[in-house]
């Protein structure tokens, strides 16, 4: 479903798209500027890479699964 303010897709916290009744679905997730309505800073690179980063580890959590390195957001190597 369309975002309050039409913007772009209504999401669940953890970036999980809403259906008709406002239920999360369990496969589909989006981020960056379709998550515009629900989160006005999404269109900058350092945002979409938070965003990236806090769902692969909600999608690896669902599986049972963590990340073995932790990558900085700074993109500066470690």
């Amino acid at each position: 479903r369309a975002d309050s303010l039409g913007m772009g897709l209504s999401t669940a916290g953890d970036g999980a798209v809403l259906d008709s009744r406002g239920r999360p679905s369990s496969h589909l997730f989006t981020l960056g500027p379709p998550r515009r309505g629900d989160l006005w800073e999404t269109t900058a690179v350092p945002e979409i890479r938070a965003q990236a980063r806090d769902l692969a580890d909600h999608l690896l959590r669902h599986l049972g699964l963590t990340r073995t390195a932790s990558v900085p957001l700074s993109g500066a190597s470690s």
